[in-house]
């Protein structure tokens, strides 16, 4: 694993070691996202998942998951 700034936490520390997703999503998390900032999104992942009733086979309800992780590691675009 390589080092890196972490987006999220802003600290050094150890990155993914591959793309936690796929698509350009998931290379944008392993090259940005430290592996405690990864396993913090898994955790909140499912309260938001169980919070706003999501199903995951609906297109619409990926994109307010995927806008809710944008959001946890501070991506703007």
């Amino acid at each position: 694993m390589a080092e890196l700034k972490c987006a999220r936490c802003s600290r050094a520390a150890e990155g993914l070691t591959a793309p936690p997703i796929g698509g350009a999503m998931g290379e944008r998390i392993q090259k940005n996202i430290c592996g405690d900032c990864w396993k913090e999104w898994m955790t909140l992942s499912t309260k938001v998942i169980n919070e706003y009733r999501l199903q995951l086979f609906r297109p619409d309800h990926r994109k307010i998951l995927e806008e809710q992780m944008k959001a946890f590691f501070n991506f703007t675009d």
